[in-house]
């Protein structure tokens, strides 16, 4: 049944990281998580949103593109990225989105929309680490620039905002 299900999962997704060296790459700062991106900018120009999985060290697990959907807020863009984050077994989750003009930041409605998001990925023990507003040039983070709220407190070895900002 289920229990199959992911422990077969959990299984393919080890052998996919051991295969490609995925484990090499750390995502626990905010430098890391840009030094990683910056090459991708080009290749993911203007679609929209895509969502970063890592596990419980910040190893990168896989990137998704979630360009198929029209708004990046609505239900079925937080199911997916709920049912990707476990299927992965991943418990760091960046959102990243194109926004034309990434240093304006999000205005309040976007931001509910993201801490709504933020509070069902809390509610399935995964943590929004970070959302970053990006266009080819610029990238404006919503953590480091405290516009996000922060649902669980701690992380392993301290405070995931502390962690995550140096």
């Amino acid at each position: 049944g289920l229990a199959e299900w992911i422990n077969l999962t959990g299984a393919l997704v080890l052998a996919y990281r051991q295969m490609h060296n995925v484990s090499d790459i750390r995502l626990n700062c905010y430098q890391q998580v840009m030094a990683f991106l910056k090459p991708l900018l080009p290749e993911k120009q203007r679609t929209g949103l895509w969502v970063i999985y890592s596990d419980f060290n910040f190893n990168l697990i896989t990137i998704t593109d979630l360009q198929e959907t029209e708004f990046w807020w609505e239900a079925e863009s937080a199911r997916r990225i709920v049912m990707d984050a476990i299927g992965h077994d991943a418990r760091f989750v960046y959102m990243v989105l194109w926004k034309d003009r990434p240093a304006q930041g999000m205005d309040d409605i976007e931001a509910a929309h993201l801490n709504a998001i933020a509070s069902v990925l809390c509610a399935a023990e995964l943590d929004l680490v970070d959302c970053l507003l990006v266009n080819g040039e610029e990238t404006y983070s919503m953590r480091v620039n405290n516009q996000m709220n922060s649902f669980r407190a701690t992380a392993a070895g301290g405070s995931l905002r502390e962690t995550y900002d140096r």
